[in-house]
């Protein structure tokens, strides 16, 4: 029973340990803070390990042993499903995971020496305790920053327009000096899945330390302008939404937004010709 709470214990710190180290890389190739990870993990970590055991003895068992060949390998297969089992159910759960800007230089900084408190303690004589104390202090500062998702774009001196290469199709940020923001459509979603509002225009808004927007303008239902709208509008969470008003635009087109717009108790307002945007600043 002893040992048995000592492993646990073990496997514990080990998962949280990779997870904390981890944490810089996932923020800042991955967007993502994914505290589900950690009860994941735990399931995973066993699972895979065991799975990778028996693809080392599969080859060991001699060909004329096929029926023990194939228990082995059902036994593998579903070690995997069961790993790709939970971690479907974690991220399913709300509060799993949440998207995240790219990490700041200071907040790196912070974070790493928040790590080097945690291997310097054990070693530091009675004069560094303080010193070490510090960089506990500036690691939890830096994993705030790490966690917490802040925004942190610079408003331009005057009016900005990127275009954002989202290949066929558009996807077009206007930024003014008071710090409004616009996306004119949000690139394309192919029939295989691909979205680019989630895969291309999310990425480069958070490269830019952009959390929120003021307006998403879907000018047409095309699946190459408005197909990406839908992530845009559940990552993001626009204060509103415009499309074209009137009959002329297929429905189809727009469901995905609606649906996401009335999750997030986002308001579309139908516009047409004559009606305007005063940006503050321009």
């Amino acid at each position: 029973y002893s040992l048995a709470r000592r492993s646990d214990s073990t496997r514990l710190r080990v998962t949280l340990a990779a997870l904390l180290g981890t944490l810089p890389l996932t923020v800042a190739h991955f967007h993502r803070i994914s505290p589900g990870a950690f009860p994941a993990n735990l399931v995973a970590g066993p699972l895979m390990a065991g799975a990778f055991v028996a693809s080392l003895a599969l080859p060991l068992i001699p060909s004329a042993c096929t029926p023990a060949a194939n228990l082995v390998a059902r036994a593998i297969t579903g070690m995997v499903e069961a790993v790709f089992f939970a971690a479907e159910r974690v991220v399913s759960l709300p509060g799993s995971g949440w998207a995240h800007p790219d990490p700041s230089p200071w907040s790196l900084i912070l974070y790493a020496a928040g790590l080097a408190s945690l291997a310097l303690e054990a070693r530091a004589a009675v004069r560094w305790k303080k010193s070490v104390l510090a960089l506990r202090l500036a690691g939890v500062a830096g994993l705030l920053s790490l966690v917490i998702p802040l925004d942190s774009s610079r408003p331009p001196e005057g009016l900005r327009v990127t275009a954002l290469d989202v290949g066929q199709g558009d996807a077009i940020l206007i930024e003014s000096s008071a710090g409004a923001r616009v996306l004119v459509d949000a690139g394309r979603r192919s029939q295989e899945g691909f979205d680019a509002g989630e895969r291309l225009v999310a990425p480069a808004l958070w490269h830019r330390g952009i959390t929120s927007i003021d307006l998403l303008v879907v000018t047409h239902a095309d699946a190459d302008h408005a197909g990406g709208a839908a992530s845009i509008i559940r990552i993001f969470r626009p204060a509103r939404v415009w499309k074209p008003a009137g009959n002329r635009e297929p429905a189809r087109g727009f469901d995905r937004i609606l649906r996401a717009a009335r999750k997030e108790r986002i308001p579309i307002e139908p516009v047409a010709q004559g009606n305007g945007l005063c940006l503050p600043g321009v």
